[in-house]
C-alpha cells in the first residue's frame, strides 16, 4: 500500500509540475495591438506606382535636309522610373521648343513625332538617341529654347507627375 501511495504521489506531483511549468508560457502580444485578441491587424500597403523622371540630355546633331526642307535634330535622351511600381504599359516622349507670344506670354511647338517608349521597370534607368525632325519654315533659323516632355500624354498614372519634363535647354540651328 505504501509503495502504491509512493507511486500515485509520483504521478500527481509529475502532472502538478508539467502543468505549473506549460501554464507559464503565455503568448506575447504587442503593446500596439488591439485588446481583443481574435481581431486581425492588415498592414497598410503602399500602391505600387511609376515616376517617370527626366534625368539628362545632350544635343548629338543639328542637321539640316535640303532635299526635304527640314531640320533634323538629334538628342541623346537619359530618363528613369523612380518609383516603386512599373509602368505596365508604353509611353510617349517629345520635345518641344518655346516661342513668345504677343501678349507676353510663352506658346511650346512640337517638333517631329513623339517618341513612342518601352515599359519601364522600378529602378530602371535608360540613355537612348532619337531624332526629332522639322519644317525649315515652321522651325525657323537661330537659336531656340528647347524642352523634353515625357509621358506627354499623361498616360501613365505616377507618384509624381511633376518631374516628367527637362529644362529648358538652347538648340541652335544654323
Amino acid at each position: 500500500m505504501m509503495k502504491r501511495k509512493t507511486q500515485w504521489l509520483l504521478l500527481v506531483s509529475l502532472a502538478f509540475f508539467a502543468n505549473a511549468g506549460m501554464a507559464q508560457v503565455q503568448p506575447q502580444i504587442p503593446k500596439n495591438l488591439p485588446l481583443h485578441p481574435n481581431v486581425l491587424v492588415t498592414p497598410k500597403i503602399p500602391k505600387l506606382m511609376p515616376d517617370l523622371q527626366f534625368v539628362s540630355e545632350n544635343v548629338v546633331n543639328v542637321h539640316e535636309d535640303d532635299t526635304r526642307h527640314i531640320f533634323e535634330i538629334t538628342l541623346s535622351i537619359t530618363y528613369k522610373n523612380a518609383g516603386n511600381g512599373p509602368t505596365n504599359k508604353r509611353f510617349f516622349l517629345d520635345m518641344q521648343t518655346r516661342y513668345g507670344t504677343t501678349g507676353g506670354g510663352y506658346r511650346y511647338m512640337i517638333i517631329g513625332s513623339p517618341a513612342y517608349l518601352q515599359t519601364m521597370q522600378p529602378g530602371e534607368q535608360r540613355t537612348e538617341q532619337w531624332t526629332f525632325a522639322k519644317d525649315i519654315t515652321a522651325l525657323g533659323r537661330g537659336r531656340h529654347e528647347c524642352v523634353i516632355r515625357m509621358d506627354c500624354n499623361n498616360g501613365i498614372a505616377e507618384s509624381n507627375e511633376s518631374n516628367n519634363n527637362s529644362p529648358l535647354f538652347t538648340v541652335d540651328i544654323p
